[in-house]
C-alpha cells in the first residue's frame, strides 16, 4: 500500500507539456514543465531522444527552493523522426536520486515524406 502511494506523489512531483505535439521539419517546439518547488530539489534534467539514436540532446536545469514553479524550454531545428521526451527531477538530500519522471512523444513530419505523399 505504501509503495503506491510514494509512485503516485512523485508523478505529481513533475508535469510536462509540448507544443506543438506534431510538426513539419525543422520543427521548432516549446517544453512547459512545472515542479513543485522544494529544499531538496536539485535539477531538472531533459531527454530528447530518436529511437534510433540519430538524435539525442540533453538540457539540465539547476533548480533550488526559489526556482519557478514553470520552466520553459525550447527546442530548434529538430528534424523529421519520432523523439520520446523525458524529464526527470532530480533531487538531493544525504544521496541523489530520480524523484519524479515524466516521459511524452513528439512527431516531427520530415519534408520528404510529405513530398512523397503529396505526388500521389
Amino acid at each position: 500500500m505504501y509503495v503506491l502511494n510514494l509512485f503516485v506523489l512523485a508523478a505529481e512531483l513533475i508535469t510536462m507539456q509540448i507544443a506543438p505535439r506534431m510538426c513539419q521539419e525543422p520543427c521548432d517546439f516549446r517544453l512547459t514543465i512545472k515542479v513543485e518547488p522544494a529544499v531538496d530539489n536539485d535539477s531538472l534534467v531533459i531527454q530528447v531522444e530518436a529511437p534510433d539514436s540519430s538524435f539525442y540532446r540533453r538540457t539540465d536545469v539547476p533548480l533550488g527552493p526559489r526556482s519557478p514553479k514553470t520552466q520553459e524550454i525550447w527546442y530548434k531545428n529538430v528534424p523529421g523522426g519520432t523523439y520520446t521526451i523525458t524529464a526527470m527531477l532530480i533531487k538531493h538530500d544525504a544521496k541523489t536520486w530520480v524523484a519524479g519522471t515524466t516521459t511524452r512523444p513528439l512527431l516531427v513530419n520530415s519534408t520528404f515524406q510529405n513530398n512523397r505523399s503529396e505526388s500521389r
